[in-house]
């Protein structure tokens, strides 16, 4: 449950700013030496490749095996997803942030009663999966605002 909460709604959508030391290519686009690189671990997270066509349904079970066990992660991150990094960027937060996760979310699940809300005749009433915050105190998901202009397209 942990590791789809992160996939679904990561903490910081565009990631953490990282500033390249050399001119690159990637997939055919340079970065030139100096670029500020922001990493969209949103897009990351919802790639239907990885993830299959219903990225956008909170699954938890995509995160188990054929015989219910924890999946392994990703080859790039140790847990699935990449809400907190990925390759050599990972760091030991991650695992303190993942298992700090797992115990409130034990601990909830153990001292509350979680309830659908009912209609007055006791029908259930649907639950509201967009019913989110899309603002946090960290970014903003509109990421509109950033700038393409160090990067151009391979002739």
């Amino acid at each position: 449950m942990v590791q789809e909460v992160l996939r679904w709604r990561p903490p910081t959508p565009t990631g953490l700013p990282h500033r390249s030391t050399e001119d690159d290519w990637h997939e055919e686009m340079f970065i030139q030496k100096g670029t500020i690189c922001i990493p969209n671990a949103w897009q990351m997270n919802h790639d239907p490749k990885i993830y299959g066509e219903n990225v956008a349904h909170f699954e938890p079970a995509r995160h188990l095996g054929a015989n219910g066990e924890i999946a392994p992660g990703l080859p790039d991150a140790e847990q699935g997803h990449v809400s907190f990094g990925f390759g050599r960027r990972q760091g030991p937060a991650n695992l303190v942030a993942n298992n700090l996760m797992f115990i409130n979310i034990a601990v909830t699940l153990w001292a509350t009663k979680i309830e659908r809300k009912k209609y007055a005749l006791g029908n259930l009433l649907p639950l509201d999966v967009n019913g989110f915050v899309e603002q946090g105190v960290v970014v903003s998901a509109d990421s509109s605002h950033i700038s393409k202009s160090r990067l151009t397209r391979a002739p």
